[in-house]
């Protein structure tokens, strides 16, 4: 497993053929194989943890899907883009992805993928959650 921290709350996660990209906001990803699998999360619409240009990335990437927090109100490539709202667990492609309400917009993520467990808390911060 390969981790890059790219700006701010973004980072990439490479893990055999799985590539997964949390709020990108700037920065340069890694060389990702084409054959790879992408997984790109962005846990809400804030400038600094989504940018519209990750769309983009699906002309270069045949496997690719986004899994994007609901008040994100751009539209990603249909049949590409899931939006969740918190508390939502879904199955994806083998990978368990489970969303926590955050304590400022949007979703915190919790993935499970094979033997790896990933929590990515977008704005998740020091204040009061009442969960």
């Amino acid at each position: 497993m390969k981790i890059t921290y790219l700006e701010h709350s973004g980072f990439t996660i490479e893990h055999e053929d799985v590539v997964m990209i949390f709020d990108y906001y700037k920065g340069r990803l890694p060389d990702m194989p084409a054959e790879k699998k992408v997984y790109v999360f962005a846990s809400h619409g804030h400038y600094d943890h989504f940018k519209r240009k990750i769309f983009q990335w699906s002309d270069a990437y045949e496997n690719i899907k986004y899994i994007l927090s609901s008040d994100i109100t751009d539209r990603g490539p249909k049949g590409r883009t899931i939006y969740l709202e918190p508390r939502k667990e879904i199955q994806l492609d083998g990978m368990k992805i489970r969303t926590l309400r955050s304590t400022d917009e949007g979703v915190a993520f919790f993935v499970r993928l094979k033997e790896m467990t990933i929590f990515h808390a977008g704005d998740l911060n020091w204040w009061h959650w009442e969960d």
